[in-house]
């Protein structure tokens, strides 16, 4: 009787392994919409939750992909998944990513996303619109709060930002250097070329909050948009100094 119902048990979950190993990719979908409010969303989703393809959509973005799930780290409480680019002709997104109960661990990791998508999630009021493209890469990246050490890069190129209607200013190609350190991510913000200098210091909290101070100033004299963005900080000398905080979740 003994050898039956372990005969019995040893098949349920080898069934229960099968369904698993085959569960379709659909089911990430449901889960990636509910762990980002709705924000960041999984289309065309095809393959299993362990191999599949997809796009993710957050605002106009759309980015193709290709992951790689891993099994075995799943018994020691971590998520490891592997992304490629999804489309032919693209070079991002690529990298690990191992998700614990502490945080995230960003290895060889790059992903470029229009601006628009980054503007969009973060300032709904005052609504901005923006050009360009942000590329983001973590050589190794350790963020488990309230610790964390490494480096992300930002590189926005083609910069252009301005208020939903109005004339945007060009930025040329803005430069974000942060620190991992003590639960936040910090560093400096700089730009080259365009036709306003850039020059701030922009701190990220674990919860989502953050601190943006930088001083925004015009290369022409008299330039008469100081005005208009005077609205979004302090007006000094050919520029403003905005001072942005955020709160989180």
């Amino acid at each position: 009787m003994r050898n039956i119902a372990l005969a019995v048990l040893v098949a349920a979950l080898l069934v229960v392994a099968t369904v698993a190993w085959w569960a379709p990719a659909t089911l990430l979908s449901a889960r990636i919409a509910d762990f980002t409010s709705g924000r960041v969303t999984l289309s065309e989703a095809r393959g299993t939750i362990w191999h599949g393809q997809g796009v993710l959509a957050a605002g106009d973005a759309r980015i193709p992909l290709d992951w790689h799930l891993h099994a075995i780290p799943l018994l020691r409480g971590e998520v490891a998944i592997d992304v490629a680019p999804g489309a032919a002709d693209a070079a991002t997104p690529r990298g690990r990513v191992v998700v614990d109960a502490h945080g995230a661990l960003f290895s060889d990791f790059a992903l470029s996303v229009p601006a628009t998508a980054v503007a969009d999630a973060a300032s709904r009021r005052p609504k901005f619109d923006s050009a360009g493209t942000i590329d983001l890469t973590a050589e190794k990246l350790d963020w488990r709060p309230p610790g964390g050490s490494g480096t992300v890069i930002a590189m926005w190129r083609d910069a252009r930002i301005g208020l939903a209607g109005g004339a945007p200013i060009a930025l040329g190609e803005i430069s974000v250097t942060l620190s991992a350190a003590q639960g936040r991510l910090s560093g400096p913000v700089r730009n080259r070329g365009g036709e306003f200098s850039l020059d701030g210091e922009l701190t990220l909290q674990a919860n989502g909050a953050g601190h943006l101070r930088a001083a925004v100033q015009s290369r022409r004299p008299d330039d008469a948009r100081i005005a208009a963005l005077s609205m979004l900080g302090t007006r000094e000398a050919n520029g403003v100094v905005i001072d942005w905080q955020w709160s989180g979740s």
